[in-house]
């Protein structure tokens, strides 16, 4: 390949912003964009759970209390899962996952500094409601983006695999 000549994966120039890099999400197959995705949420939740014999230490709580504590992110979870599909709806997909990944991170990086284990609770809480709508437009969209390209996206169904895949690297 010539240098003047553009890489195989560059979008055409007339489709691109200018001065866009050919590398930009938008630009990205959709099964890549969806992969990124479960890589990205898997991300922001592979820091915290490894951390937590630390955090109970630092609170100083028996596993029952911290248990209760971690009960905040599920509760959260399925209130999102039952409730937020209109939420969802409206906010929009893309508006969802650039809002959402960063503030799962944030949270958990947040819930990592609780003194108590109803400040843990009360940290995880948005955690939960944020996972819950990722949950689902992640698996919206790889559903649609299955239908588009008329296959199984393999390793959406044959494992949760980046979320699996990139919680056990942080070990």
């Amino acid at each position: 390949m010539t240098s003047n000549q553009p890489p195989s994966h560059a979008t055409p120039p007339a489709t691109r912003a200018a001065g866009a890099p050919p590398w930009r999400g938008q630009h990205q197959p959709a099964h890549v964009r969806v992969f990124a995705a479960f890589y990205l949420y898997a991300f922001a939740l592979g820091g915290f759970f490894p951390r937590l014999a630390e955090i109970q230490r630092s609170m100083g709580v028996a596993e029952g209390a911290l248990g209760f504590a971690l009960i905040g992110a599920a509760v959260g979870t399925m209130v999102s899962l039952t409730f937020g599909s209109r939420v969802i709806e409206r906010v929009g997909y893309r508006r969802i996952l650039i809002t959402l990944l960063p503030a799962v991170a944030t949270f958990y990086a947040i819930a990592a500094w609780a003194t108590g284990p109803v400040m843990l609770f009360c940290t995880l809480l948005p955690v939960g409601l944020a996972i819950g709508a990722i949950e689902q437009v992640v698996n919206i969209e790889a559903d649609r983006v299955e239908h588009q390209i008329g296959r199984r996206i393999w390793w959406v169904r044959a494992c949760p695999g980046p979320t699996s895949a990139r919680s056990c690297t942080w070990r």
